[in-house]
């Protein structure tokens, strides 16, 4: 990405990020990533560090192993509405499938119905009833539910009590599985009754 430099540190050879994972990422079942990076060629419109990627970079991501990623995050928006949709578009046609802000995918695979829903809980607070009656909702069509959610503060250690609250309504609703990205940092991993939280 721009602002961060990562465009310069690799050359152009966006491949080459993924080189040392990618076997691992190949032979998972599904490997989901959260991508604060647009892939796009609009114009820069947020506030703070710019983002925003090369479009190209779509075929480093399908390349790399992964097979779906998260959108739901602070930066989607970075190259405003039309730089969401051209990242969708091309992210589509790498293979790519697109979990937008608030959109519920489904995945299956092994033949379990696995149900995918992305939220973003860092530019606002995320509605938790509403967040909670789409986690139901998808429960009781889905085998497995996997939440993927952006929250908690940049660089902290430890999961903050809104990311608590937040994980302890999302598994009392029926996520199987909350995993957590946004501090930009590891977090702990916990139960929360029967729901694992990776919280970051």
């Amino acid at each position: 990405d721009r602002g961060r430099g990562v465009a310069q540190a690799l050359g152009g050879d966006w491949e080459v990020a993924f080189a040392e994972v990618q076997g691992a990422l190949a032979s998972a079942d599904v490997a989901l990533a959260n991508l604060e990076s647009p892939l796009t060629g609009h114009p820069y419109s947020g506030a703070g560090l710019d983002l925003r990627a090369d479009p190209a970079a779509a075929r480093a991501l399908r390349t790399g192993g992964f097979d779906a990623v998260s959108l739901a995050n602070n930066h989607a928006l970075d190259a405003g509405p039309a730089g969401l949709e051209e990242t969708i578009t091309v992210l589509a046609q790498a293979g790519i499938t697109a979990l937008e802000p608030d959109f519920v995918g489904v995945l299956v695979w092994n033949d379990p119905a696995v149900w995918v829903l992305a939220f973003d809980d860092s530019r606002a607070p995320l509605g938790l009833e509403q967040a909670a009656q789409a986690v139901a909702a998808a429960a009781r069509q889905a085998d497995v539910v996997v939440v993927s959610i952006h929250w908690g503060g940049e660089y902290q250690a430890a999961p903050s009590g809104r990311q608590r609250a937040v994980a302890k309504a999302l598994a009392a609703a029926g996520a199987d599985l909350i995993v957590g990205h946004g501090p930009h940092t590891l977090q702990t991993l916990a139960w929360v009754g029967d729901t694992l939280v990776a919280y970051s």
